[in-house]
């Protein structure tokens, strides 16, 4: 099953535009462009390719550095199998943050 969009947690809202953006994911020394809705705090267009490219799974985390807040470029580590395979949340795309 592959996620379309991702919600993004509060705390990064303030670093991220008020209008449509691009975004750039970098992992494994390649970048997704990712589409950020700031009406809905989602990540969407190109998310699903994301997944994809990464074999995400249910049940995998991913974590989002900030590298760039002007080119709006984010460091992305994936956790595999290391969060709960249970829905978490309200929904499937329910963010978990890390403190």
């Amino acid at each position: 099953m592959l996620i379309l969009f991702q919600d993004i947690p509060k705390k990064i809202h303030q670093f991220l535009p008020p209008s449509l953006a691009w975004i750039a994911l970098c992992y494994g020394g390649k970048e997704w462009f990712v589409k950020w809705y700031p009406s809905i705090k989602v990540i969407r267009d190109g998310w699903k390719q994301f997944v994809s490219d990464n074999n995400l799974m249910i049940g995998d985390g991913c974590v989002f550095e900030l590298m760039d807040n002007k080119e709006l470029k984010f460091k992305v580590q994936i956790l595999s199998g290391e969060l709960p395979a249970t829905k978490v949340g309200s929904s499937i795309n329910s963010s978990i943050i890390i403190d």
